[in-house]
């Protein structure tokens, strides 16, 4: 096995595992939601979208923003995974966007919680974009050595 095979196979896992703890987190019991689960943050996102007051709040704007956007990414992430070995355009998009949304959300999430307040929940909301990072960072180039083109007189 090549390094870069095992490099590919260990970005993979962690794209997995991001999906896997975005999963986990939906079931989890969060420190907010005392009687509910993680699934409940949908309902507290869809509050904040139809609050008018929402401009006023670049906060909350971030937060909102960088969690949807990271929510479709790990959801499609280990599902791209060949566009993403083939493509370093898309695979440079999608990492810059990870990258950004993943330190928004973290800024956001820490700057008003503190991490005794948002519980495991929390903690696993926060480890998931991250193992998506490391996943998206640890993709290289297809495996393929480049085939030399066919000349006329050798087949």
């Amino acid at each position: 096995m090549t390094t870069r095979r095992a490099t590919n196979l260990l970005g993979l896992s962690f794209l997995v595992v991001a999906l896997v703890c975005l999963a986990v987190f939906h079931f989890l019991p969060g420190e907010e939601f005392e009687e509910g689960r993680g699934w409940r943050i949908w309902l507290e996102v869809w509050d904040v979208i139809r609050d008018p007051d929402m401009e006023n709040s670049p906060e909350g704007m971030i937060g909102i923003s960088c969690f949807v956007g990271l929510v479709g990414l790990m959801l499609v992430s280990p599902f791209l995974f060949g566009v993403l070995r083939k493509s370093r355009l898309a695979w440079w998009l999608v990492t810059i966007f990870s990258g950004l949304a993943t330190m928004g959300l973290w800024v956001v999430l820490l700057s008003v919680n503190s991490p005794d307040q948002i519980g495991l929940s929390g903690m696993v909301l926060l480890a998931a974009p991250a193992c998506n990072l490391i996943g998206l960072l640890l993709l290289r180039g297809d495996d393929r050595t480049p085939r030399r083109p066919v000349e006329e007189g050798n087949p």
